[in-house]
């Protein structure tokens, strides 16, 4: 339904602003892999219909720099978790 469509799509924003969150004050050691489980989420949520992917590998990126990572690794990283939310396929809500 249209308002369930609401909901998930509530819920999604909610998934990928908390985990930027946590990334941009991550210290290096788990940033990598922090951005690669973030882009991977968000690729789920957008199969499952429920996220602007661009947007959100926007806000990913964003965090990312805030947590010292460059552009170059930041892209690389988001590319490799964005494929890897393709192969496990769509977000599954609860």
């Amino acid at each position: 339904s249209q308002d369930m469509a609401g909901v998930r799509s509530e819920q999604a924003r909610r998934i990928i602003t908390h985990r930027c969150r946590e990334l941009a004050s991550t210290a290096e050691g788990g940033r990598n892999l922090r951005v690669f489980r973030i882009a991977a989420a968000a690729s789920q949520l957008h199969a499952a219909g429920a996220l602007d992917l661009v947007g959100a590998l926007d806000d990913i990126t964003q965090a990312a720099r805030a947590a010292g990572l460059g552009d170059r690794e930041i892209a690389n990283t988001i590319a490799s978790g964005v494929a890897r939310g393709k192969q496990d396929g769509p977000w599954k809500f609860e």
